[in-house]
């Protein structure tokens, strides 16, 4: 009886602080792990449901203050509802996708924020492909500074590539590609010969994920 009370009350303080939606809080999101094959915490937000389609970058500031060091937007269809889309956001940085993450959560606005995931573990239901977005496996684990490895990676990668992120935590780095249509051409060339020290690199499409709790109880019924 008491618990009930509680949770009514709980409730009640949700809805006046205009928070009643189902996003995770803090503490559930702090027990929940990607649990996934390679799986990383990246800069993104993913927004659900979508934010209007006339909403640009350059709006972000004034009509979402949250998002206001976001450095790019694109909508992606939800894989389970493929007319209905989620927008993610994305960060340069770790730290400005946690404060906006924390200010959303504080905000009264319709949009659930989640935290974006991407991992190689495309057999689990509920994932987007990333086009542009490429794991790449294999190199000497003892680089630990993206910069380390940018020093290394074969002229090849380099051309054809925007960005690259290690995270040395994972053994993978993330590489931004130019164009995704290059990934089959440099899958082909990693296959006959790309190395770092001696170490053969491999190259995995990326696939975006953000509702831990439904990956998490897939692997309860596996």
């Amino acid at each position: 009886q008491v618990r009930k009370q509680m949770e009514e009350e709980q409730r009640t303080i949700r809805e006046f602080l205009g928070k009643n939606v189902t996003e995770p809080t803090k503490k559930s999101e702090k027990q929940l792990e990607c649990l996934l094959t390679h799986c990383i915490k990246v800069p993104m937000l993913v927004l659900d449901p979508a934010l209007p389609n006339n909403v640009t970058l350059k709006d972000l500031p004034s009509v979402y203050p949250p998002l206001r060091s976001a450095n790019s937007i694109f909508s992606v269809a939800k894989p389970k509802n493929p007319s209905t889309n989620v927008t993610v956001v994305v960060f340069d940085t770790a730290k400005e996708a946690e404060d906006a993450h924390s200010l959303m959560l504080k905000e009264s606005i319709k949009q659930t924020a989640w935290r974006g995931y991407l991992t190689t573990d495309k057999e689990v239901p509920g994932l987007v492909i990333m086009q542009d977005l490429v794991f790449l496996k294999g190199f000497p684990l003892t680089f630990k500074e993206t910069s380390q490895l940018r020093a290394k990676l074969p002229e090849i990668l380099v051309s054809k590539i925007k960005q690259l992120q290690l995270y040395s935590e994972a053994s993978v780095a993330l590489l931004q590609l130019i164009d995704p249509k290059v990934f089959q051409e440099l899958n082909k060339q990693a296959k006959k010969n790309m190395t770092i020290e001696g170490k053969e690199l491999t190259l995995n499409p990326a696939y975006l994920l953000w509702d831990l709790s439904a990956i998490s109880q897939v692997g309860k019924i596996l």
